[in-house]
């Protein structure tokens, strides 16, 4: 199933440098948000080293996407593929954070999307968000790795109060204090025109609830959607570095081997950039 990506991040209206990083390479199917964690010495080397660990494993197993994407190996190899990925990025962050002792103590957030055949798996570790919107209609797909969502649940408001905003800033897991974590993982069936958003918490902290995310996407410029979403982030105030990468899936229902009827899909302009539009992959920040 083919897939393309448009990424936008800023270091927001009061941070002094911007630790998000974000992956986009279409070729692979492969897209990426890591946000360093600030107060933190390193914490934009995580998420550059985490990352580079992402696209270089991925990059490296090309053999075995091509081999789901022709139907001759089964969907949930990407699911073993992503995990394997990020626990990857983890032992990258960690073992350099041991080698370099001024680092000590760095750590990042990692959320990843990879494209198969008929559907795509993500791994997760941290707040950074996936979403998957069809036809108008959002839902969260990861869960925030956080003491806000320990006491409150998940999905608690962005309002919901001072106490809840400083348990948020708690992070129960993320990359690079220790050389294993524990990996959150999904999968989801594509539909044709799914879009995903990945997205660090600069983006996240200012939707009160994922259908906040329809206005943002119903754009008829696809390639302006991600800006779009940093635009907003910085008009809520931009307290934190800001970064969105928005992922659409092309393709015919006929492609599809178990349609979700009960779904619906969100109409994007049929003008919009291709993958053949697109040369090269690109991690950014």
């Amino acid at each position: 199933m083919k897939s393309l990506g448009i990424g936008c991040t800023d270091i927001g209206c009061i941070r002094e440098n911007n630790e998000d990083m974000y992956l986009i390479d279409n070729h692979l199917g492969l897209y990426a948000v890591s946000d360093g964690i600030g107060g933190y010495i390193g914490g934009e080397i995580a998420a550059v080293e985490a990352v580079t660990a992402v696209s270089e494993y991925i990059a490296k197993k090309e053999a075995i996407l091509s081999e789901v994407r022709a139907g001759r190996m089964d969907d949930i190899v990407i699911e073993h593929l992503a995990v394997a990925a990020v626990a990857a990025a983890c032992r990258a962050v960690f073992r350099r954070s041991v080698v370099e002792p001024q680092l000590r103590g760095m750590g990042c957030t990692l959320t990843i999307l990879l494209v198969g055949r008929h559907r795509a798996a993500f791994a997760h570790v941290g707040d950074s968000r996936l979403y998957l919107n069809r036809r108008g209609k959002s839902r969260q797909l990861t869960r925030d790795h956080n003491m806000a969502q320990v006491v409150y649940g998940q999905n608690y408001p962005a309002d919901s109060g001072i106490s809840a905003k400083l348990l948020g800033c708690a992070l129960t897991r993320s990359l690079g204090r220790a050389e294993v974590v524990d990996i959150e993982r999904g999968m989801v069936e594509l539909q044709p025109k799914d879009v995903f958003v990945l997205c660090s918490d600069g983006v996240s902290d200012h939707l009160h609830s994922p259908d906040e995310l329809g206005p943002l996407l119903a754009s008829d410029v696809f390639t302006a959607t991600a800006e779009r979403m940093i635009e907003y982030a910085n008009d809520s105030g931009g307290h934190d570095n800001a970064t969105a990468v928005v992922v659409r899936i092309d393709g015919q229902p006929g492609e599809f081997r178990i349609p979700d009827h009960s779904a619906e899909l969100v109409p994007i302009n049929a003008d919009a950039p291709t993958l053949e539009d697109v040369e090269r992959p690109g991690m950014y920040h």
